[in-house]
């Protein structure tokens, strides 16, 4: 891998999926302009898998891995693969549903086992590597989807599944003590948006109007209402300029 590095990664049919493993896309995949220093040695482990979702009748498959100079593409050194598939139930991921969550709230993800020795590999959106093992445990900043990859290790055969998790919507979770004489405390959770604040607005017996700036990284906040008439109020959630809940408060 370093020798490919110091010739800046060319290459073509081939797609780095992690630090040191690199996937074959096509059926005549090169590595170029790998430069090694002299009397230098590297191993390549060369690994296959079928997808059980694409799987055929074919059973016999052969690679051949070719070594040549960069420059005269003269060839001094090569390997012949020969990959034989044998029959076997097919088995297929389940990364379990789809999951919402607040932000920062952390989820567990969790594989279906297919009840034989296997690899359990999770990536996010962007195709990285992130977990290894059947169980997921991660916190949430943004909604993502995940994809899981299954790999039995009896014979290659692999399958993968995604699973999507969202945030909730930004909410109003509850206002007490309602009704109220003093203070209130407002507990709110502000998940996707940049700014939000409060606005109470008097409907019955008041026509008072106020707003309050939310720290929306916190998840709570507490009104001054021991001068606001008596009477009935709709408090508001304003979040990015847009309502996105209300409930109503009583002062007694």
């Amino acid at each position: 891998m370093e020798a490919w590095e110091k010739g800046g990664f060319k290459g073509t049919g081939v797609e780095r999926i992690s630090e040191n493993r690199v996937m074959v896309t096509s059926d005549d995949a090169l590595l170029e302009d790998l430069q090694f220093d002299a009397d230098a040695k590297g191993t390549v482990n060369v690994t296959f898998n079928f997808l059980t979702q694409e799987v055929t009748e074919k059973d016999k498959f052969v690679m051949n891995v070719i070594q040549q100079f960069y420059d005269s593409k003269e060839v001094f050194g090569g390997e012949t693969y020969e990959i034989r598939k044998s029959p076997r139930d097919l088995f297929y991921a389940n990364a379990g549903s789809d999951q919402t969550a607040d932000k920062n709230e952390t989820v567990v993800l969790q594989a279906q086992q297919i009840n034989e020795p296997a690899l359990y590999n999770w990536y996010d959106a962007e195709g990285n590597l992130i977990h290894e093992g059947a169980t997921f445990a991660t916190s949430v900043q943004i909604g993502m989807q995940y994809k899981l990859e299954v790999i039995s290790l009896a014979d290659g055969f692999k399958d993968y599944a995604e699973v999507q998790v969202d945030l909730k919507p930004d909410a109003l979770q509850n206002v007490f003590p309602n009704p109220a004489t003093a203070s209130v405390q407002v507990n709110y959770k502000i998940n996707k948006s940049s700014s939000a604040y409060l606005s109470v607005i008097g409907v019955y017996g008041s026509n008072t109007s106020q707003n309050y700036i939310l720290d929306i990284n916190q998840d709570a906040t507490t009104i001054d209402v021991s001068n606001y008439p008596l009477g009935m109020y709709t408090v508001v959630l304003i979040a990015d300029g847009n309502i996105v809940d209300s409930t109503n408060l009583l002062k007694e």
